[in-house]
This record gives structure tokens, C-alpha cells and sequence, in this order.
């Protein structure tokens, strides 16, 4: 059976999302992510947002603010989309809070997304930069 890297390194060489909503947006190299990799290529990821994430991106943000970030495909992808927006992006997780920062350099957003490692409620977390 093929591992989800194979496939992935097939249908993506060039680790770029296929469609809806973060089109364009750029991956890591595989090795380093791999949690809902494929749909998240394909542009397919969560789908059942789609309706709320549309009506999102009909607006115009100054700031967004995405708790539990992951790699960034949330963050990147709605700094990519609002050209203006300041991304503000938790996770408690210091491989995520890398990864994240690494998404937002290929896709040239690293100055407008600024990682965190705690929530909290006077927004006080540690930025990592």
C-alpha cells in the first residue's frame, strides 16, 4: 500500500493547494506534516465549513485570531486572503508553532502572522518569531 507521502508526492509535486479555499497557498515538504495532508492539498479540507468560511472571506479583517493552529493551514491561509489582516496563531505545541512559522515563510506571510504558544485571556502568550 502506498504511504500517504507517495501519494501525495504523485498528485502534488509542487505542494501547492488545488482549490477552495486557500487555493495557491504552499505546503511543507511532506516529511515534516502529514495530518489530513490529501484533502488539504485538494482543497477539499473541512468541507463542511465551507458555507461559513465563504462567508468570511466575503468581509475584510483587520485581525484574525486562530486558537490551536497546527501547521497553519488556517492561519496561512487566511493571511494569504486578507492581504492586511494581522494573524494571531496559538498552539501549545512547539513542533506546531515551527511548523506553522516555516508555512507562513513560503507562502511570504511570516510578518503578518504571529505565533503564540498559550491563549489566554489578557492575550499576553509568548510570540514566537
Amino acid at each position: 500500500m502506498a504511504s500517504v507521502f507517495a501519494i501525495c508526492n504523485a498528485f502534488f509535486p509542487d505542494r501547492i493547494v488545488r482549490n477552495w479555499p486557500f487555493k495557491g497557498m504552499k505546503y511543507l515538504d511532506f516529511d515534516q506534516y502529514h495530518c489530513n495532508l490529501f484533502p488539504k492539498l485538494l482543497g477539499s479540507y473541512e468541507h463542511e465549513l465551507s458555507e461559513t468560511i465563504n462567508e468570511i472571506l466575503t468581509k475584510e479583517f483587520r485581525t484574525v485570531i486562530n486558537i490551536g493552529c497546527a501547521e497553519g493551514y488556517y492561519s496561512v491561509g487566511f493571511a494569504r486572503r486578507f492581504k492586511s489582516a494581522m494573524i494571531h496563531a496559538y498552539d501549545i505545541d512547539p513542533d506546531a508553532q515551527k511548523l506553522c512559522l516555516d508555512m507562513a515563510k513560503i507562502n511570504s506571510v511570516e510578518g503578518r502572522v504571529i505565533i503564540y504558544d498559550l491563549w489566554d485571556q489578557s492575550n499576553q502568550g509568548n510570540a514566537r518569531q
